[in-house]
């Protein structure tokens, strides 16, 4: 009876000895595994954050020194004082036309415009009928008490210091510059 009982002590240590040795080797590999998956995790974010980062800094740099990004388009913001057409030609000769504001720019334009720009927005085709020199659906942003079309000749517009409209001759060129716009 001694003998069956220390043997049955034997096999207890024993089992439990090995179940001791099973759970220390399933540490381990958990450990060994959690590392792996954390090194794994670690370079794959390290990867897609610096791809991220090198995509946005791409459409960064992709505008010119003179030009803004905003929202997936480079604006240039011109110095020279021009008519409409000399604008437009302008920006043309960038790879670009003059800017068409939909509601998205409205706020981009009037805190970056301190001054006079023309845009793309016109009617020389027919009276009081705007458009925009791409074709895109006319909104309005007027000062008040415009368009007037002072003289049956104000066909183009140009924004204000504060970012709303004004319609004046075509011809205008005393101090209103370009403000360009392209797709990045």
């Amino acid at each position: 009876m001694v003998a069956t009982t220390l043997s049955s002590v034997r096999t207890y240590i024993c089992c439990a000895q090995s179940a001791q040795n099973d759970r220390l080797a399933l540490k381990i590999t958990l450990r060994s595994l959690i590392s792996a998956r954390y090194g794994t995790l670690r370079a794959f974010l390290r990867v897609g954050f610096t791809s991220t980062i090198s995509r946005r800094m791409k459409k960064y740099k992709s505008c010119e020194n003179d030009w803004v990004y905003f929202r997936g388009s480079c604006f240039l913001f011109s110095t020279i004082t021009s008519d409409w057409t000399q604008a437009r030609k302008a920006c043309k000769e960038e790879g670009a036309d003059l800017v068409v504001i939909t509601k998205e720019y409205y706020f981009f334009i009037s805190v970056r415009s301190s001054k006079h720009y023309w845009i793309g927005l016109h009617d020389m085709d027919e009276e009081n009928e705007w458009q925009w020199v791409d074709g895109t659906n006319y909104t309005k942003n007027w000062n008040q008490g415009e368009p007037n079309n002072a003289d049956d000749r104000e066909d183009c517009v140009h924004t204000q210091p504060n970012g709303k409209w004004n319609d004046v001759h075509c011809t205008y060129s005393n101090d209103i510059s370009a403000l360009c716009k392209r797709k990045v």
